[in-house]
């Protein structure tokens, strides 16, 4: 909690009020306090990897960022975010350094297991292919277990989750205080291997940093196949700074903040709680690509007014 506290201390688009919404889920009580379960700790390292990255700490965000994905895969959700920023910010080469360290702290963490077991390791540690059981989702409920758990299903959430990736990089997150577009972002970071890809890299707010990573994962969650209970502290802390950057009143975005508590807390779920889930992360998920561009505007910065906050 501490660590996400300094990462919205960082940021002007999320009221004072709003924060104390962080501490009333009854769900996260359960997995922090009682669970214990392992995605808290994975996400604590997430979050001081973010901090790192708000404040410009490159070396250091690679370091925790290798050090959470050690404990919990679903960190890679945030991988996109990570790689598009470190490339707008520092460029080619030096996002090719900070990804080696991540790469380097996953090797060394592994030596002792590679040593003793290195096929069981290789084949376990990293299992993308693992399908959760029915009966713990929480998530697409709605749907019959047999097409659940279809591999045709699967490839679709991966071609959804790849393609609207894809959607915000290239219509919201190249566009930002005056950046020309994806394709124009990518020729000027490949023509300058050590130079930042971004026109302004130094205008790149700690809101528009926060706002790529969680909806980077907002992304990877709506696409997840399975979610269990525990994997509500994937997000739960991020869904008030989300809910704020969308266009809604706000008696909406603290209903959306409670149908998503709601949806969590049902158990076992349902099919209604399911979509319930489902159409509040979609209608975040909408208002944060709705407004980005308003928000995070060259003339925003250029007259230093604040993404409105209400």
């Amino acid at each position: 909690m501490a660590f996400v506290l300094a990462i919205y201390k960082r940021c002007e688009s999320l009221p004072t009020y709003a924060i104390f919404s962080l501490v009333l889920s009854k769900r996260l009580h359960s997995i922090y306090v009682l669970r214990l379960f392992n995605d808290g700790v994975a996400m604590m390292g997430l979050y001081i990897s973010i901090w790192c990255l708000v404040t410009r700490r490159w070396n250091w965000s690679a370091l925790w960022f290798s050090l959470a994905l050690s404990i919990k895969m679903n960190i890679l959700l945030f991988f996109p975010a990570f790689g598009f920023v470190y490339f707008q910010t520092v460029g080619l080469l030096k996002t090719i350094n900070l990804m080696l360290i991540i790469i380097l702290v996953q090797a060394w963490l592994a030596i002792p297991f590679l040593i003793e077991f290195p096929r069981e390791y290789l084949s376990k540690a990293f299992e993308f292919k693992r399908v959760f059981e029915y009966q713990w989702t929480v998530n697409w409920r709605m749907i019959p277990q047999s097409d659940f758990l279809s591999p045709g299903f699967a490839s679709f959430l991966t071609a959804v989750h790849l393609s609207t990736l894809v959607c915000f990089a290239w219509t919201k997150w190249s566009r930002a205080f005056g950046e020309d577009g994806l394709i124009s972002l990518l020729v000027r970071g490949l023509q300058n291997w050590g130079r930042p890809a971004a026109k302004r890299p130094n205008v790149l707010t700690a809101d528009y940093i926060v706002n790529v990573c969680f909806t980077s994962n907002l992304i990877g969650i709506i696409c997840a196949r399975t979610l269990h209970y525990q994997f509500y502290s994937w997000y739960a802390h991020q869904i008030v700074f989300l809910a704020w950057q969308t266009p809604y009143p706000i008696f909406l975005r603290i209903l959306l903040m409670m149908s998503i508590e709601y949806s969590w807390n049902v158990f076992p779920s349902t099919a209604i709680s399911s979509t319930i889930l489902l159409v509040s992360n979609l209608l975040l998920l909408f208002g944060t690509w709705w407004t980005f561009e308003e928000a995070y505007s060259f003339v925003t910065i250029a007259f230093k007014k604040k993404p409105k906050v209400t």
